[in-house]
């Protein structure tokens, strides 16, 4: 018999982390995919309360068959979105206090769930659907590749256009080559569950996976005369639960460090992980790998409030600031709340003047820079600062993170949602307009005006538009270079340049051309 603490704690993270028992138990009950998302949410619970005193949590999460539950799950989904469908014909794109027109340019049949897209040099796409890798150009057909397991999780290299790395739901993560034949070149398999993010770094110097073992894994570019593009594992990090959400930040061709950013489920902090990509940089004045905590809460505390589903990130609008950054976080709150954020970094040889930043908040940013080991789940680690100010390296950055409103607006989400965000820039340097692009589960996307946050005494973000052509949920979105399929002066009219691509449980993915 379990100790009513650990029943406790697997009832706590049954609808994440057991949800393949929860799903299976379902089907063994003999739930159609008809049945609505509200009633497959209540024996959802059911069943995370029978795994959690019958079983125990090693054993649960191994015992169904991934590919079959998920599968199984998105039809529930995607039946949702059906019937609770507005009986009235959609329109491509809702103008309702909207400032943002929006067209679709191509529709392409993928005939399985989309779970992930991601933009290719010269305007190709891929997507992942099932165990099928997608290619296609918009004047060309569509090229299948098959893959030994579902990809959850894609990135094209950053400077080479046949090259990517995915990670899949047996745990593993594969470089692949698109031409001149579909070759894996290399196959990693240090994940021992399910890979749910990858990203290469902004040089490609690294290439990073996080995973549902609360592992983030960091690869680091070794080539050999027989593999050009070979990695190999040069550290690792543990989390507090479940890693959900990675990003790289843009980097200058000058810098010498590379950073992104992990959130996980069970904690209350934005990791922000350094590397150096530069070989001869003297040690002493930087480690190999450098952990920086910030609270997501605005009031800083350790109460957590919020899982960070999907993160967004792009470089700040405001020129005056070096170094500075726009961050979406896009939490697992009922509400489908939004939380936007500004970085700024500080150090890597930087002075940090009292006059730029409070003393008060360069000192708490400083104080959880973590220089010496990975993060463990322990206690003692999670909430313990191992250096102060005074001695941090001058070569190691220290970020500032700044709450400044959020988007809530008309989202629907929830605990089990797998929601996406992005943001779309303007292409004109005189117009400072910045959208971000959010999925909700009733099978619609949710533009957001970023800026009308600095005006807003509510500090919301205003909504723009709303995009509804898809039939079931949206799993994934992606941004291609805009204007292929539009007429020339339709396009020289276009505010933004870029092309607004997601991919659906209906099976299909849809290319926009959105413009102010």
């Amino acid at each position: 018999m379990m100790s009513t603490t650990t029943t406790s704690f697997l009832v706590r993270i049954a609808p994440h982390v057991a949800l393949d028992l929860a799903l299976e138990h379902i089907e063994s009950l003999g739930v159609p995919p008809s049945t609505r998302l509200c009633d497959i949410r209540a024996l959802l619970g059911d069943a995370a309360k029978e795994a959690a005193t019958q079983r125990a949590y090693e054993s649960a999460t191994a015992s169904a068959s991934l590919v079959h539950v998920v599968e199984f799950y998105l039809a529930a989904k995607a039946s949702e979105s059906d019937s609770c469908a507005d009986s009235t014909a959609r329109s491509a794109f809702n103008t309702e206090s909207a400032t943002v027109s929006a067209g679709i340019v191509h529709s392409i049949d993928a005939q399985k769930n989309v779970l992930a897209l991601a933009p290719l040099q010269s305007n190709h796409l891929l997507a992942a659907t099932a165990n099928k890798l997608l290619t296609q150009h918009s004047s060309a057909s569509l090229i299948q590749h098959t893959m030994h397991s579902p990809v959850l999780a894609i990135t094209p290299h950053p400077s080479i256009n046949t090259l990517i790395a995915t990670g899949s739901m047996d745990g593993s993560v594969s470089i692949l080559s698109l031409s001149p034949s579909f070759t894996i070149c290399q196959k990693l398999t240090d994940h021992t569950k399910y890979v749910s993010r990858i990203a290469f770094s902004p040089s490609a110097t690294y290439l990073v996976s996080a995973g549902y073992d609360w592992k983030v894994h960091i690869y680091k570019h070794s080539p050999t005369l027989d593999s050009p593009f070979s990695y190999s594992l040069f550290h690792s990090l543990n989390y507090l639960g479940a890693v959900e959400s990675l990003v790289f930040l843009p980097a200058s061709i000058a810098s010498q460090t590379e950073t992104f950013v992990v959130g996980s489920r069970n904690d209350s902090f934005l990791h922000f992980v350094t590397l150096s990509i530069i070989e001869n940089l003297d040690s002493t004045a930087f480690d190999p790998v450098n952990v920086q905590k910030l609270s997501m809460n605005p009031n800083k505390d350790y109460w957590i409030s919020f899982t960070p589903m999907d993160i967004a990130v792009i470089q700040d609008l405001d020129t005056s600031i070096e170094k500075s950054w726009r961050l979406a976080v896009y939490t697992d709150l009922p509400s489908g709340k939004i939380c936007l954020y500004r970085i700024e970094q500080k150090g890597a040889g930087v002075m940090v003047l009292e006059s730029e930043v409070e003393t008060e908040n360069v000192a708490k940013a400083a104080e959880s820079v973590d220089v010496a080991a990975p993060l463990t789940d322990s206690p003692s680690n999670s909430s313990k600062a191992t250096t102060t100010q005074s001695s941090i390296p001058s070569a190691v950055p220290i970020f500032i993170l700044t709450h400044e409103g959020e988007c809530s607006n008309n989202l629907v989400a929830d605990s089990f949602s797998r929601p996406r965000c992005l943001f779309i820039p303007s292409s004109s340097s005189s117009d400072r307009k910045l959208l971000l692009a959010a999925t909700s589960d009733d099978a619609k996307v949710i533009l957001f005006d970023v800026v009308s946050v600095s005006t807003n005494p509510d500090r919301v973000a205003r909504k723009v538009g709303t995009i509804t052509g898809h039939d079931a949920i949206i799993r994934a979105l992606c941004l291609k270079n805009g204007g292929e399929g539009v007429e020339p002066e339709d396009v020289e009219s276009s505010n933004l340049g870029v092309s607004l691509c997601t991919g659906s449980f209906d099976g299909t993915i849809k290319e926009w051309d959105l413009r102010f």
